[in-house]
């Protein structure tokens, strides 16, 4: 796996890093064939140039794997390219019910969870903060963590290997 993550970072540096101009397609298929030999047989590579939509190179590009970090990359450029990169994915508070003088909400509060990667300790204490600010001090009710936002499937292909999908992480 560490190999297969050092050549795509490789292939990515010489791809995206520099203009497509600076290597010539021959030099380019051999610097990318010497690489993916060095990086092994259970690695493969697919290049494409993205201007031209002509295949650059090719090896292993259709063997089933399964999906490792470099999966990220493909999330965060679909994010990026539909959401644009000022766009944030929030966890947020809403609650059913009234506040009472005491600061008691009767009612639920709801987490209605985006898919925000970076939701953890520090994102749910701010959350809090802000329940808290809004004059809650107590909930008579339940706090439930909404993931309607996305669909009910829960893993990918690989069930036993990829971590739980959901909006409330």
């Amino acid at each position: 796996m560490r190999r297969l993550i050092c050549a795509l970072a490789l292939l990515a540096g010489l791809v995206g890093a520099s203009p497509a101009t600076a290597y010539d397609e021959a030099d380019l298929r051999a610097k990318l064939a010497r690489e993916m030999r060095l990086a092994g047989s259970a690695t493969g590579a697919y290049v494409r140039d993205i201007d031209s939509g002509e295949d650059l190179y090719s090896l292993r590009e259709n063997r089933v794997r399964v999906p490792a970090s470099v999966e990220k990359l493909y999330t965060t450029s679909a994010a990026l390219l539909r959401l644009g990169p000022a766009a944030t994915l929030d966890t947020v508070a809403a609650a059913t019910g009234t506040v009472d003088g005491d600061g008691v909400l009767r009612g639920d509060l709801y987490l209605l969870g985006r898919g925000d990667p970076f939701f953890g300790a520090r994102a749910a204490t701010r959350l809090a903060r802000a329940v808290r600010d809004a004059g809650i001090r107590r909930i008579a009710g339940s706090v439930i963590g909404d993931e309607a936002y996305f669909d009910r499937r829960r893993s990918g292909r690989f069930g036993g290997y990829d971590g739980d999908l959901g909006g409330v992480l």
